[in-house]
């Protein structure tokens, strides 16, 4: 298994063997503290980020979703995106029913056009997606 790790600033990596780990967290109790401090408020933050996308409408979720996807794939002022709705669906956790209602209302208040089987989303579109959902989640 091999794996690349990109950090934002000039870090160090340690490769410790997990016995030493495990003995060094024994001796000193104030570590394992700060460690378990940590993680237990990168969980909360994780599962508060969760609950809040779960409870917002679906036409919400969906324009979060195209954002992500326009940020992912855009290369130029207008993107557009071959997901089908079934995938959609998959990812959202919506029914397809829900997802071509939220495309049709979607469509008719101009935040995107449906140009055969892709999305097309132009730069002031998107822009205005953005600002909608803002408020809602931060990205």
């Amino acid at each position: 298994f091999r794996a690349s790790l990109i950090t934002k600033t000039e870090c160090v990596l340690l490769c410790v063997p997990i016995a030493d780990f495990s003995k060094y967290l024994g001796a000193h109790t104030d570590f394992l503290l700060r460690r378990t401090k940590l993680i237990l408020r990168r969980e909360l933050a994780d599962h508060q980020a969760t609950r809040v996308f779960l409870m917002i409408k679906a036409i919400d979720r969906i324009k979060i979703y195209l954002v992500r996807n326009y940020e992912i794939s855009c290369k130029s002022d207008v993107c557009y995106l071959k997901i089908t709705r079934k995938q959609i669906h998959e990812d959202t956790g919506y029914a397809v029913r829900t997802v071509n209602r939220v495309f049709k209302k979607l469509e008719q208040e101009h935040y995107l056009e449906i140009v055969g089987h892709s999305i097309r989303i132009d730069h002031q579109q998107y822009l205005t997606m953005k600002a909608d959902i803002d408020d809602l989640i931060s990205f």
